[in-house]
């Protein structure tokens, strides 16, 4: 007798529900799965809009040129040298001494490792250029330190001589022009969080977790909803239905 219950759970179990079963099971929850989805929804406003602070991004692009001198060789390999020194900028601006040098022009109160950090750095696509970027809690902020980033490191590779001074930064006969700095704005809109992105992620993970609480709810109750679930459990069929009742009260009755 318990190996045909093992049996008749195993079968149960490897059955799962069928897509009509699933449905009727969300709907018979739907209150219960409504909720859950407004709780993830309201987790995720508050935590978008309350617990987590918002940053700004300000950003300057580098732009580098490779004189045409006698050692600078083909236009191909002139090319070849600003894509190094491409890469070659993309670490130096995170370089401590760099940032110590912004750090003390600017008796700013940050620790190097913050702003390393925080600052990051692309190629412009083909273009012999980099942008580098600062993300901070104040957009003012951030943008005199990307400022300040750009400008030391220019100051660096277009007028200290490798060989003469020892922390002299050029690769060859390159130099470094700065454009497209990001406006001064403070009542900039922040770069981060991105509040639709939140919003969306809150609402499907209450969808899919929502989903799973009813699902693991009605694995685990005790009560037969419908004929198929009985025929499923017992590997019977059903016989006969007996109907619920109403009585004056409307309360329902076998």
């Amino acid at each position: 007798m318990n190996e045909e219950k093992v049996n008749v759970e195993e079968n149960n179990v490897a059955e799962g529900f069928t897509l009509m079963e699933l449905l009727t099971i969300i709907k018979n929850n739907l209150i219960l799965l409504l909720l859950i989805i407004i709780g993830f929804a309201v987790l995720g406003f508050v935590y978008t809009n309350y617990l987590v602070t918002p940053m700004y991004t300000a950003s300057i692009d580098m732009i580098i040129y490779v004189a045409d001198t006698e050692t600078s060789g083909s236009d191909t390999a002139r090319l070849t040298t600003a894509d190094k020194v491409a890469e070659n900028i993309k670490e130096f601006v995170k370089f401590k001494d760099i940032i110590e040098n912004v750090i003390e022009q600017n008796t700013l109160e940050y620790d190097w490792n913050y702003i390393q950090e925080h600052v990051t750095s692309k190629s412009i696509g083909e273009a012999a250029a980099v942008t580098v970027s600062f993300e901070d809690p104040d957009p003012v902020l951030a943008r005199t330190i990307v400022m300040a980033l750009a400008e030391e490191l220019k100051n660096n590779i277009n007028t200290k001589v490798p060989g003469v001074d020892p922390d002299a930064l050029r690769f060859a006969s390159e130099t470094i022009t700065l454009q497209n700095a990001s406006d001064l704005d403070p009542n900039q809109a922040p770069s981060s969080p991105n509040k639709l992105m939140n919003y969306v992620i809150s609402f499907l993970l209450g969808v899919v977790i929502g989903v799973v609480v009813v699902i693991l709810k009605e694995q685990f109750s005790t009560r037969y909803n419908s004929k198929s679930e009985v025929e499923r459990t017992l590997q019977l069929p059903v016989i006969a239905l007996i109907p619920a009742l109403e009585n004056n009260a409307g309360e329902k009755h076998v």
